[in-house]
């Protein structure tokens, strides 16, 4: 499964399309202007049956900010910062509006669909105020999210225990 809300058409060039366009079955939210990711929780297949992988691609907190969550998400005002589309502020209200969205994602995902893993891992970082063609290294800092079942702890403890071992090394996706 790939459920996306980047869209199609104007992907097509990016890596992970060709990831996507293997997928067995393929949802785009194709609209000009992304809708806010908390839609993705109504794609999620109902009931599977088998060995599945879904994968859930937000717009997540890619520019511009102020467009990535809905009004009763823009809670987070600094002081001395004025608000425009791209300003800290901002930025946090979408990261407040992605929590939110990964909350939903989880819990729709553990009813209709009973993982045995839950990972979430953005593709970059950000740093507001930086254009993503400038590198600076908070953009190479990611957030990595693992949830196991206890069936898959059980059934797969060799790789649990090393996974915990490494749970303060450097990782890059």
């Amino acid at each position: 499964w790939w459920i996306s809300n980047q869209g199609r058409n104007k992907n097509f060039v990016e890596g992970f399309m060709n990831i996507a366009m293997r997928a067995d079955n393929r949802i785009f939210l194709d609209n000009e202007k992304p809708l806010f990711d908390g839609l993705l929780v109504t794609k999620l297949p109902k009931d599977v049956s088998g060995k599945n992988l879904v994968f859930i691609h937000q717009i997540g907190s890619h520019g511009s900010y102020i467009d990535r969550s809905p009004q009763e998400f823009k809670r987070i005002h600094f002081p001395g910062i004025k608000s425009n589309v791209n300003d800290l502020n901002e930025y946090c209200d979408s990261i407040l509006y992605t929590d939110y969205t990964l909350r939903l994602l989880f819990q729709k995902t553990a009813e209709n669909l009973k993982p045995d893993v839950f990972l979430y891992f953005s593709d970059h970082g950000e740093n507001p105020g930086v254009p993503r063609d400038h590198f600076e290294w908070p953009m190479s800092r990611i957030p990595l999210i693992m949830w196991f079942s206890d069936k898959y702890m059980q059934r797969n403890a060799n790789i649990f225990k090393n996974l915990q071992r490494h749970q303060n090394y450097f990782f890059t996706n």
